[in-house]
């Protein structure tokens, strides 16, 4: 081989060291090759006027404040932007509205401001956005790991050689899967391998995460001033803490515009203020559910307004062979009308909030609103069994008392034991003369009132139901009985949080979705009692007067037929059959009337008693949910009537007139002949004393930016993590600048300088046989350092060699090249660096 084209692998072997002239033109021939592609061997004068020789030494360490400042820029401005960002979901800053009925493409941003950028388009561009806030703070993780880097190359303990591209590998996981960085795994070098390694993982998530961010959600949000300058209050001269009032009496069923006794007359089913107002529509779920078994979610209207309620109940499993437990609750009337007349008001007026696409209507922050909790547990038991029962029954096992302690046992009244059951065998003629069977007559509902003495519940009650022995199949010797259901009634108030989205539902809706959130653990400590208490605001068990629970069952005509409520309600489940009693012959027949239960929920017919699959206990249970159903929908429903007539009288204030007096609206009805939708001023002391003021707050449909899932505390994490890390760097970084290491540095900051670097530097026997891989894991720990290996020169020194080499100058410009020795630091000339 000649000398003109040695290897690179044997200049390892020293042959750089002859100084003869062929050598030296040989060594300008590779510097040639190496910098300046394209010129003459012998061209020395191109070498040094060549692009290359355009440059000129730099100062690799800075000892100037300015260039501090510069290179910390490059994390300040990501951490600005992060900031901006993040701010976006501390002031919750709202963008537009979303029309739900419209496909998510068509939704145009801004569209009342004359902007017209579809959503679409509006993502792609927070999107882009999003990407270069993710270079930005990448760069800004490298700038920081390149940092200790450098300072290591520098220092007395260098750095091992697996480690020098760690600097520009943050972001890259599979250098973090290599032997180069296995090769920082020890004593001394574990915190910058550390650093490497959770930046790396950093720098992966900062893409995603920046995204969450500033990609805004599409939720509900608070709406600034709805209401103009207006706070919009409702006063009423009803105080808070009578609304639901923990013991009920026949007080609670009066109303201001009747007589007192005017809710046990049959007009009570016509004013909403009485609490059977809602039989009617109960009467039309029992007759569908003794059909097709459906849900117990029944609809009922305001009646002061288009809003509507929803009652729902819900059985809870069976337990140790007892029926479940009805638990059913319902917003408040009381609250639903308010609401309701609120929003008609609203609605009528210039306020800001008819402009909202979608707006919620809420109650503020820190106002109560409750509504009633009824459990509701049956036990059945036969005419038979009964004779033979020891005194008490019990039938609220699982009934939820929010304590450790149950609810006691249900005494039974001797006329319960003693009864003889014998509903009407033959139809009856009504007031017109038309002929009919008397369904309801063979059911029946008997109150008992909670005493301390015996037990301790809103209310007790004996329902009785028919039941049908014998050949039921073929109507032959069979014998009308009935059974008898024990049921307690747990009545409580809890609290809700009500809303109203007018645009897309006119029910109401609140954060309760189902009442078996309600039921009683199948076991449990105090703790978890009490905590469920708070969280929902469980009141006390109410008591439930017999006047007031009367109200419940009062006369009813249904066909020009008269009977109770509650036998009207619980005799759509009834069905009859012609009971027959032969006497041994075809001519001697007697035809009655036999009545039979079917609980609506299984199916379960007449004609199935007899039949050998037929599970008398099932059945028993079935009929004792039902009856708890149907006992549970009209005692809920009653509930939300307390107090209803007072609050109907509430005013709407809906502006300041002065000092001295308010404008005001009545929510429903009129004040002294003004209409509803007329307004009169009243002073202001008048609205101060009354003692309840209830306030609304708005929330509208649409993108915004906010605190509203995990992901997004999860994106704004992340981002403040680099903030974090941006405050710590910093701070280091003045320090070192002022009173340890004194200087600050930008040299080597991408790979094509260090590359430049590593051109520039001498070869050495410890990277022997290392230009086409390397697979020792000792060539990895070799250390390595920047040293200045000529006059104005620097260079990478491998091993212990270093010690050869002064350590890099601060304030000294690096770069020369000796063209004539084909070393460095003789000629002023920059070396590519």
């Amino acid at each position: 081989m000649s000398k003109d084209t040695q290897s690179y692998e044997l200049l390892h072997y020293g042959r750089e060291q002859e100084a003869d002239a062929d050598e030296k033109r040989s060594f300008n021939v590779e510097l040639t090759a190496y910098g300046s592609h394209g010129v003459a061997d012998n061209d020395t004068t191109a070498l040094i006027q060549g692009p290359d020789a355009e440059e000129t030494p730099n100062i690799p360490l800075e000892r100037k404040f300015r260039a501090l400042v510069l290179s910390l820029l490059g994390h300040v401005i990501p951490a600005i932007l992060t900031v901006a960002i993040v701010m976006l979901s501390v002031f919750q800053v709202y963008w537009f509205d979303v029309d739900a009925s419209a496909d998510a493409s068509e939704n145009i941003a801004w569209k009342h401001r004359g902007i017209g950028i579809s959503w679409n388009e509006l993502q792609n561009l927070l999107q882009f956005v999003a990407k270069i806030h993710e270079i930005l703070l990448c760069g800004s993780l490298g700038a920081m790991v390149l940092h200790r880097v450098r300072v290591r190359l520098l220092s007395k303990h260098g750095l091992p050689f697996g480690m020098l591209a760690g600097g520009y590998a943050v972001g890259s996981p599979e250098y973090l899967l290599s032997s180069a960085f296995r090769s920082g795994l020890n004593r001394r070098f574990w915190l910058l391998s550390l650093l490497i390694f959770s930046f790396t993982l950093l720098a992966n998530t900062i893409g995603p995460a920046s995204a969450i961010a500033l990609l805004p959600t599409l939720d509900w949000w608070q709406m600034k001033k709805p209401f103009g300058n207006e706070a919009l209050p409702t006063a009423f001269d009803l105080p808070k803490d009578q609304w639901w009032p923990l013991e009920l009496t026949k007080n609670h069923t009066q109303t201001l515009a009747f007589d007192d006794d005017f809710c046990f007359s049959g007009g009570a089913f016509t004013v909403k203020e009485c609490p059977a107002s809602g039989w009617n529509e109960l009467l039309t779920w029992t007759a569908a559910n003794a059909l097709g078994a459906i849900d117990a979610n029944v609809t009922l209207g305001d009646g002061y307004s288009p809003v509507q309620r929803r009652i729902k109940s819900r059985l809870s499993e069976r337990h140790d062979a007892a029926p479940g437990v009805a638990i059913t609750t319902s917003m408040s009337q009381t609250i639903t009308s308010v609401m309701g007349t609120f929003w008609e008001q609203v609605k009528s007026r210039g306020y800001p909030v008819n402009d909202v696409l979608r707006p919620q209507l809420e109650l503020a922050d820190g106002q109560t609103s409750l509504q009633p909790l009824v459990q509701v547990q049956c036990s059945p038991l036969s005419l038979a069994d009964l004779r033979t029962n020891d005194g008490t029954i019990k039938t609220n096992d699982d009934v939820n008392t929010f304590t450790t302690k149950g609810a006691p046992e249900i005494p039974v009244p001797d006329w319960a034991r003693n009864l003889n059951y014998k509903p009407p065998d033959k139809t009856v003629i009504d007031a017109t003369g038309r002929s009919y069977v008397p369904f309801e007559q063979s059911v029946n509902v008997t109150w008992l009132w909670p005493d301390s003495n015996n037990f301790n519940l809103s209310l007790a009650a004996v329902v009785t139901t028919p039941f049908i022995t014998g050949d039921v199949e073929k109507g032959i010797n069979t014998s009308q009985t009935a059974f008898l259901h024990f049921c307690s009634v747990d009545a409580r108030w809890i609290g809700s949080q009500p809303s109203h989205d007018p645009s897309e539902h006119l029910v109401l809706s609140n954060n309760i979705t189902d009442p078996l959130v309600f039921q009683k653990p199948k076991s449990g400590s105090d703790n978890s009692y009490r905590d469920d208490v708070s969280k929902w605001g469980v009141s006390p068990a109410l008591k439930l007067s017999e006047d007031w629970a009367n109200s419940l069952d009062i006369p009813s005509e249904v066909d020009n037929i008269t009977a109770s409520s509650f036998q009207w309600l619980l005799g759509s489940y009834v069905e009859m059959q012609y009971n027959t009693t032969t006497n041994g012959t075809a001519e001697d027949v007697d035809m009655s009337l036999a009545y039979f239960f079917n609980p609506g929920v299984n199916g379960i017919h007449y004609e199935n008693v007899s039949a050998e699959k037929f599970d008398v206990n099932d059945y028993a249970m079935s009929t004792s949910e039902t009856v708890a159903t149907v006992l549970g929908l009209q005692l809920t429903d009653a509930l939300t009537r307390v107090r209803l007539s007072e609050v109907l009288t509430g005013l709407l204030v809906t502006a300041q007139v002065n000092a001295t007096h308010d404008s005001v609206a009545p929510l429903a009805g009129s004040i002294a002949g003004i209409d509803a939708q007329g307004d009169v001023n009243v002073t202001a002391k008048d609205i101060d004393a009354m003692p309840t003021k209830i306030l609304f707050q708005i929330e509208r449909y649409g993108y915004g930016y906010g605190f509203k899932s995990a992901t997004v505390w999860f994106g704004v994490m992340i981002l403040l993590s680099h903030t974090l890390l941006t405050i710590i760097y910093m701070v280091y970084a003045v320090i070192d600048f002022f009173w340890v290491s004194k200087w600050t540095s930008s040299a080597w900051g991408d790979f094509g300088e260090f590359a430049a670097l590593l051109i520039n530097s001498k070869p050495t026997i410890e990277l022997q046989n290392t230009c086409a891989g390397i697979d020792s894991k000792n060539t990895w720990q070799k250390r390595v350092r920047i040293r200045e290996t000529g006059e104005r020169h620097l260079g990478i020194v491998v091993g212990e060699s270093y010690k050869m080499y002064p350590p890099v100058k601060k304030g000294v410009e690096y770069g020369t090249l000796d063209v004539k020795s084909g070393g460095c630091g003789l000629r002023k000339r920059r070396c590519s660096v």
